[in-house]
């Protein structure tokens, strides 16, 4: 029994510890407090909370390839003219990754090089949304709430983005300066 005495101080310890990983794994998470910096001045186009980045691109909705990472900056107020959001740091404040079902409807047709287990019952292809929602505060502009990154990808083979990819998404529209 006395030699097990060790090992049964130091298990709580070890079922303790958090695993590091690297900053281009898909299980990397950015810490709260990390910088989010807008370098150059993003337009929200009138009628909507949201500005869309792809490639390193401001977008719109329509244009974006849902299967690639994308991303959006999100204001909390729908205005009827355009709103800015001018260059200046922002801190994280949460983090969080969700997953969305996205159910294709019967009338829409899509090109499949492989048949997928994860069909609805309608016959169209399933797949989830992987989005990693960074909730963003600047006292300097209190009206920009989230920064969210995301992509859809078939759940057989699916994760969330990565932070290098993110930084890739964002181009240098945006950087991520991370918290030491």
């Amino acid at each position: 029994m006395s030699r097990f005495l060790p090992l049964l101080v130091l298990l709580p310890l070890l079922a303790c510890q958090t695993q590091t990983y690297a900053e281009h794994s898909p299980y990397f998470r950015i810490q709260v407090g990390s910088t989010v910096e807008v370098r150059r001045a993003l337009t929200i186009p009138a009628n909507t909370a949201r500005v869309y980045i792809q490639y390193g691109k401001t977008t719109q909705y329509q244009r974006l390839d849902q299967y690639e990472a994308h991303c959006w900056v999100l204001s909390w107020k729908v205005l009827p003219e355009n709103q800015t959001i001018k260059p200046g740091n922002f801190i994280l404040t949460r983090l969080r990754e969700l997953e969305d079902l996205v159910r294709y409807e019967n009338n829409m047709q899509f090109v499949r090089t492989q048949n997928s287990p994860y069909q609805n019952i309608n016959g169209g292809i399933t797949a989830v949304e992987y989005k990693t929602e960074l909730t963003i505060h600047s006292s300097e502009q209190p009206n920009i709430r989230k920064l969210v990154c995301n992509h859809w990808e078939d759940p057989s083979d699916a994760q969330h983005l990565s932070l290098a990819e993110i930084r890739a998404t964002l181009g240098d529209l945006i950087t991520i300066k991370l918290k030491k």
